[in-house]
Order: C-alpha cells, then sequence, then structure tokens
C-alpha cells in the first residue's frame, strides 16, 4: 500500500527541547499485523533552541491504524522515530523531543512490509447486525456475531 501523495507543514513554539538549526519530517503509515510503509516528506523547517515542533500530518489511507514520524537531528540527514501519531484520525503531532533522546533509535524503514500480511477483515452492513429491538430489547443474541473458519 503506498502511502498517499501530499505533505504536511510544521510550525514552531515555544515549550520543547529542538536544537536551533534546519530540521526534516518524514512519516509513514502503519497497518493491523506490524506492516509499515516507506515514508514520504512531510515538512522542513528551522528551529531555535528549545523550541516544539507542530506538524501537520496526513491521514492515511483506507487500512491505516497508526502513524510513525521520523525526524532529522539538526542540520543532520538521518531519520530516527520521533513517535507516532497513535491513530489515523488526528491532523497534528507535536514534538518536542531533543536530539539527544532520538539520536541513535529507530531508523526509517527501507521497504514496505504492509504487503503479504495475514489479515482478515469483516464488513457488515448495519441491517446485518444483531439488534435489541427484537422480542421487545430481549434479543438474546444482542452484541454477539459468531464467526467459524474452517
Amino acid at each position: 500500500m503506498p502511502p498517499p501523495p501530499g505533505a504536511g507543514s510544521v510550525s514552531f513554539g515555544a515549550g520543547g527541547h529542538l536544537s536551533a538549526g534546519a530540521y526534516s519530517w518524514i512519516v509513514t503509515f502503519l497497518v493491523p499485523g506490524g506492516g509499515e510503509t516507506t515514508g514520504i516528506l512531510l515538512a522542513t523547517g528551522s528551529a531555535l533552541t528549545n523550541q516544539a515542533a507542530t506538524l501537520t500530518i496526513p491521514i492515511g489511507p483506507y487500512g491505516v491504524s497508526d502513524r510513525n514520524i521520523y525526524r532529522t537531528e539538526a542540520g543532520g540527514s538521518i531519520y530516527y522515530l520521533a513517535g507516532n501519531a497513535g491513530d489515523n484520525v488526528s491532523t497534528t503531532f507535536v514534538d518536542t523531543a531533543s536530539d539527544g533522546s532520538i539520536a541513535g533509535g529507530r531508523l526509517i524503514p527501507t521497504s514496505n512490509t504492509t504487503q503479504g500480511l495475514a489479515q482478515f477483515e469483516l464488513q457488515i452492513s448495519d441491517a446485518k447486525l444483531p439488534s435489541s429491538s427484537n422480542t421487545n430489547g430481549q434479543d438474546p443474541n444482542y452484541g454477539w456475531i459468531g464467526l467459524r473458519y474452517a
């Protein structure tokens, strides 16, 4: 699954631990089962000492459950994991981490690992879901969906 096109933006403010210098951020997309896409450039900008970076991040395509944000050190070119969004709904990420706290950490993936994951997805229309409206609100199957496989 390729990441969607488009980049985010960055603004800087007080309250962080960034060093003075130029930074770049990349976003990757995570899917259930542990897969992660390769990254797309999210934003670049220059911070002053002890600033935080607030990033606008894209929402991933269908099937994405989270997004990782990778960042360079000030003036650097190697991308380290700065954190993750925690979902595929939030549109901002605040990076307050110091260069020293991310340096030597997890590097950005070099290949897309979302392909070939064993996954199962069941999509059921609302009309097919159990309803408490049957038998005066006493449907014995309310809240239960059975699944059998062989």
